[in-house]
C-alpha cells in the first residue's frame, strides 16, 4: 500500500485522505434545516440589496462610494428628531482630509443619511471605510471644535457615522 499524507478534519477531528472532500458529520451545511435557513438568508439579503439599488437609481444616482447596511431601508427614519452627523478627516488614511459635519437634519431617513455619508467620504477623503453600518450618539464635549461650532442648539443630537470597510 502506498504512503499517503493524511489530514485531520478540524470539525470532527477524523483523520481523512482529503479534508476538502471529506463527508464531515459536523458540517452545518449537511443539515437540511440549516441549508434551508442559509438559502432563505441569502434570498432576504438579495431582496434588501435590490430595495437599496432601486432607491439609489431614482434618488441618488451619483453616489460613488457610500454603501448602506442592507439591514436598514432607505425610506425608514434613521433618527427621530434634530441631529447633525459628523466624521473626522485624516482619521484613518489621508491626513489631508477635512472634518465633515452635516447641516441640522430633522428626522432623516437612512437614504438621507447615505447621501450625507457620500458627501462625508469626499470631504474626509477616506474611500476605504465606505460601508455605512449605522449611527451612534456622542457627547459633544468629546469632539472637535468643528462639531461644537456646528451645534449651538441643545435640542440637536450629535451623531457619528459608524463605518466599515
Amino acid at each position: 500500500m502506498p504512503f499517503r499524507l493524511l489530514n485531520q478534519c478540524t470539525d470532527c477531528e477524523s483523520i481523512v485522505d482529503n479534508v476538502k472532500n471529506h463527508d464531515c458529520p459536523k458540517d452545518p451545511m449537511k443539515d437540511p434545516v440549516k441549508r434551508a435557513a442559509a438559502k432563505a438568508w441569502e434570498a432576504e439579503f438579495d431582496r434588501k440589496t435590490k430595495v437599496w439599488d432601486d432607491w439609489q437609481e431614482v434618488n441618488a444616482p451619483d453616489i460613488e462610494y457610500a454603501r448602506p447596511s442592507v439591514n436598514s431601508n432607505p425610506t425608514y427614519i434613521a433618527f427621530q428628531g434634530k441631529c447633525v452627523i459628523f466624521g473626522l478627516g485624516g482619521e484613518f488614511w489621508d491626513e489631508d482630509g477635512e472634518d465633515f459635519v452635516t447641516n441640522v437634519l430633522n428626522n432623516p431617513t437612512w437614504g438621507d443619511v447615505l447621501i450625507e455619508f457620500e458627501k462625508a467620504i469626499h470631504t474626509i477623503k477616506d474611500t476605504h471605510h465606505r460601508f455605512l453600518e449605522g449611527l451612534y450618539p456622542v457627547d459633544i464635549k468629546d469632539w472637535p471644535n468643528v462639531v461644537r461650532k456646528a451645534v449651538s442648539d441643545p435640542n440637536v443630537t450629535v451623531l457619528r457615522f459608524s463605518t466599515g470597510s
